[in-house]
């Protein structure tokens, strides 16, 4: 798995770029991890042959999480580019 967390890189190539290249070494399923924000991403990771996308950040917006309301706000209004700790 490849994990970047939150981290946004600015040359997605860094890692797109790789994935194929795992799934054909890898002898079990490969699950994309890090920078899946949206359906486009997403499609993007099983177009490159990954079986399975793991959301993290994204999950920290939504109603359930128990996130303070600053922290969610702070995911809502992030850039593409943005990185928070």
């Amino acid at each position: 798995m490849v994990k970047e967390g939150a981290l946004k890189a600015l040359l997605q190539c860094q890692r797109w770029c790789y994935y194929r290249s795992f799934v054909i070494m890898l002898t079990y399923p490969f699950i994309a991890a890090g920078g899946i924000s949206d359906g486009r991403t997403m499609a993007a990771a099983f177009a490159l042959g990954a079986e399975g996308v793991q959301m993290g950040t994204q999950m920290l917006s939504c109603l359930e999480s128990q996130s303070t309301s600053n922290w969610k706000e702070s995911i809502v209004n992030a850039r593409e580019t943005d990185t928070y700790f």
